[in-house]
């Protein structure tokens, strides 16, 4: 298939599709808001959820290979692609005789492969592709994808992987996902707009500006005691330089003009009502005490309205989407109760000094919120929660990230329940979403189980590997380099124009260093990548021996010449081991997966119908 005729049908395809059917683009909330993408509810409120019931199928199989379960998906999402589900929600089975548009290319094993499937692969690939890659591949080759994909699916169910709780629970959480991001989209209406009255209050009430004079001492008593002198005459700027133990002493204590919004939140305060030369009262600061002068004020300047407005337009109304965010959820909550269980409560709030070690982590069922339809928050979730949490922000108080882990926990409940309400964990949409992760991660599940195992590397393997492309484990290329730095571009061009007539490079920096320039050291290899773009491309194209026009640096004016050119330095073995290790996956894993798909394909029913393919990429049989 040409890449006309793949433009001409994806743009054919495409077009047939509605917008909700690309995936609901008209939406009327920012992904960006509140809300967006929720879902990652609590174990306990899902199928499957009993923790300890079955070894995950992730740690199973795992012996006689090196891989990792990331490895397999990385090498499986080159190799295969999910197959897309049926619309009915149901797995991928033959479609309806009497849709047009569903033509059967092929049958594995009774089950179907449709032109709707190719045509979202097809779509997929396409739009992943770069213009060189989109004019030379094969599209055709995207069918057999589709039948590899199947055969491996129907594998996986064989061996009963769909019914592993564990990999259900944790399609069940996705699941949850879509089905309350769903539910937050329909149903929730973020502002879109502020009104123009609005942006300028802001920025009559912000965008004034003001600049301040600051003086820091340690105690209290120092500071009025300055402040008394400064209002009997005495120099705030001379008094600023000799006591204060702020940043600005050198200054005299000066802040620069500022708009007010830029002043920093202490200093607000005390400054706000101030006129220009006032002083204000000491206050405490950053563990010491202030006190500020206003040295001027000026109003807002109309001729920075335009430039401002958008910036304030964004703010205010990221300010709105939270504040309706939150209305949103309080009707959520007056809606449908949150149970809390103030006894276990109590015990996590009780463990708080072990939060950063591993016995906060107490295994424990029992739930801490509860609404209706089964669902919770068990202790263990919300302990988890609560130590990520502690981790990420260690100087939080312990009772501020509780507080914000059990709202984020409850609201979480509250979506969950609400979008089963409202009937989203069976809506057509969701569930199409759900199996398509299905079969993914059944693909996922049984190539961990089945080829992975079968991975083993040879140490003998990697060295030769390594001898055979030692190229490919060297550091970027590495100049040795002379240069001449120089005060002013009319000596930096003089010293060039003399390199390039053939005057030595030593003498010319002994020369013109005597005009105050520092000599740079030139004994060392460095890699050319250290330099700007400029510079390494000035230096590509020097032969050894050639020099180049100044260039100017940070500190002067600056001339190289070419004293030698190298390969970049060798990675031994052991450096290169995980690289190697890496690629020598990739090609077992490839290897094996190809001798399995081929004896799945001999032991299969194949059904490939010739003529209806060549008709859908639109060349001759």
């Amino acid at each position: 298939m040409n890449l006309g005729n793949a433009v001409e049908h994806v743009e054919r395809v495409v077009d047939r599709k509605s917008v909700t059917e690309r995936g609901g683009r008209n939406r009327r909330y920012d992904p960006g808001d509140p809300g967006a993408g929720r879902g990652d509810q609590d174990r306990r409120s899902r199928p499957g959820g009993d923790r300890g019931a079955r070894r995950p199928w992730r740690e199973r199989g795992r012996a006689g290979g090196h891989a990792t379960a990331a490895w397999t998906l990385l090498i499986a999402g080159t190799l295969v692609f999910g197959v897309p589900p049926s619309e009915d929600g149901g797995r991928v089975e033959a479609r309806p005789a009497e849709n047009p548009e569903a033509i059967v290319l092929a049958r594995v094993n009774g089950e179907s492969i449709t032109s709707r499937d190719l045509d979202a692969l097809l779509i997929r690939s396409h739009t992943t592709m770069g213009d060189r890659e989109r004019a030379t591949f094969d599209f055709r080759k995207l069918l057999d994808r589709l039948v590899h994909d199947r055969l491996l699916i129907q594998q996986a169910r064989a061996l009963g992987l769909d019914q592993d709780e564990e990999l259900l629970a944790q399609l069940w959480d996705r699941r949850v996902g879509y089905a309350t991001r769903e539910y937050v989209r329909t149903t929730f209406e973020a502002p879109d707009s502020v009104a123009e009255s609005e942006i300028r209050v802001e920025f009559e009430e912000f965008y004034w500006k003001i600049q301040l004079r600051q003086i820091s001492v340690p105690t209290k008593e120092a500071a009025q005691d300055l402040v008394g002198r400064i209002r009997k005459g005495a120099s705030m700027d001379s008094l600023a330089k000799e006591v204060s133990v702020d940043s600005r002493r050198y200054r005299g204590g000066l802040h620069n003009l500022v708009h007010w919004v830029d002043v920093d939140p202490v200093l607000r305060g005390p400054s706000r009502d101030l006129a220009s030369g006032d002083l204000s009262e000491p206050f405490p600061y950053r563990n010491v005490y202030a006190f500020v002068r206003v040295e001027e004020r000026l109003p807002p300047d109309d001729a920075e309205y335009q430039d401002r407005r958008r910036g304030i337009e964004k703010a205010l109304l990221s300010k709105e989407k939270k504040a309706a965010w939150r209305r949103f959820l309080q009707g959520l909550g007056r809606r449908i109760p949150v149970r809390v269980d103030s006894l276990t409560l109590a015990e996590i709030a009780a463990d708080s000094a072990l939060a950063f070690t591993g016995e906060f982590l107490v295994d424990s069922d029992r739930p801490v919120l509860t609404v209706d339809g089964g669902h919770t928050v068990t202790s263990f979730e919300l302990r988890k929660e609560l130590s990520h949490n502690a981790m990420q922000s260690a100087r939080t108080p312990f009772d501020t990230l509780l507080a914000e882990a059990i709202e984020k926990k409850r609201e979480d409940l509250l979506l969950l329940r609400a979008a089963e309400e409202d009937g989203w964990l069976d809506n057509e949409a969701v569930v199409a979403e759900y199996e398509k992760d299905l079969e993914r991660t059944l693909i996922d599940a049984y190539l961990t189980e089945t080829i992975v195992p079968q991975i083993e590397f040879r140490r003998s393997e990697f060295q030769e590997y390594y001898d055979s492309h030692l190229d490919d484990f060297r550091g970027p290329p590495q100049v040795l380099l002379g240069t001449v730095l120089l005060g002013s571009k009319a000596e930096a061009d003089e010293v060039a124009s003399r390199l390039r007539e053939g005057a030595d490079i030593g003498f010319l920096r002994k020369q013109y260093s005597a005009h105050g320039t520092e000599a740079i050291e030139d004994s060392k290899w460095v890699s050319a990548s250290i330099f700007s773009g400029e510079i390494r491309d000035a230096l590509s194209r020097l032969e050894v021996g050639q020099s180049t026009d100044a260039f100017e640096v940070a500190t002067g004016w600056m001339v190289f010449k070419l004293k030698d050119r190298r390969a970049g330095p060798l990675k031994s073995l052991e450096e290169a081991d995980m690289q190697i290790r890496e690629i020598m996956y990739r090609k077992i894993f490839k290897r094996l997966l190809d001798e399995h798909l081929e004896l799945l394909r001999d032991r299969s029913d194949l059904e490939l119908y010739g003529e209806r393919i060549d008709e859908y990429f639109g060349s001759n049989p």
